[in-house]
């Protein structure tokens, strides 16, 4: 997991948002991560800052399938350190044949509100 998450970065695929500040320019970028099993799916909120700041988060899952809808919400706050990833939150879940996950990030930046987005979907196809 640890080299999926520095080959996201070094490639550029996470999610980035440029914060003006006092000490100059902070970078806040985010990324929700997917790794699928068989049935079963486990999803990391990640988050890496250029500059210490402390930050709200909300990882939103939906779940759709036959059998109904659901939405959970996990949330919080957590203090960053300069360029290191950080898991926000990890959660794993198991994907019904018929249905499929839907999953929103948000990162802000408590003092500036800046903010950072990311999104993924799974189904079982």
């Amino acid at each position: 997991m640890i080299h999926l998450i520095r080959l996201l970065f070094l490639t550029g695929l996470l999610s980035v948002a440029s914060i003006g500040s006092a000490q100059g320019l902070t970078q806040l970028a985010c990324r929700v991560v997917v790794e699928k099993n068989d049935d079963l799916v486990s999803v990391y909120a990640l988050a890496q800052v250029s500059q210490p700041v402390t930050v709200d988060y909300s990882l939103e899952t939906t779940k759709i399938s036959a059998s109904g809808t659901g939405t959970t919400v996990q949330s919080g706050t957590q203090d960053m350190q300069v360029g290191k990833t950080q898991v926000l939150s990890q959660v794993t879940y198991r994907l019904e044949p018929d249905g499929w996950l839907e999953f929103g990030l948000e990162v802000t930046d408590r003092l500036t509100g800046a903010r950072c987005e990311s999104s993924e979907a799974v189904s079982p196809i």
